[in-house]
């Protein structure tokens, strides 16, 4: 593969990883709102099987993103070895998103366990 290409695969990675970011923004904010707006019904057991699914998916996700992002950085850097310049700043974006990711799911988590209904004694 030439230089252009191996960079293209790399972008087209990137792109992915940011898709997956972006699909765990969305669900992150429906499964809020559906706490929210089911708090009502949410007793301990159903808290913790929505909890369970809520968090293997995240799970799933972040794992594709990092994969994605491993192969990103690997056919980056084979087209750098072929002599292309070097893009920089994905360290930093990665790190940041996997911040969000990891806070944003512990937040939603917890908003969801804040409004699971309490037994009524």
């Amino acid at each position: 593969m030439t230089a252009f290409e191996l960079l293209e695969v790399a972008f087209m990675l990137r792109e992915e990883a940011q898709r997956h970011f972006e699909y765990w923004l969305t669900i992150s904010f429906a499964f809020i709102a559906a706490t929210f707006i089911g708090r009502r019904l949410l007793t301990p057991q159903v808290s913790l099987a929505i909890g369970t699914l809520y968090l293997l998916t995240v799970a799933l996700l972040i794992t594709r993103y990092a994969l994605s992002g491993r192969g990103a950085d690997r056919y980056m850097a084979l087209a750098i070895e072929q002599g292309a310049e070097p893009v920089g700043g994905s360290d930093v974006v990665s790190a940041l998103r996997l911040a969000v990711f990891l806070l944003g799911t512990m937040l939603a988590l917890w908003f969801l366990y804040t409004n699971t209904r309490r037994e009524e004694a």
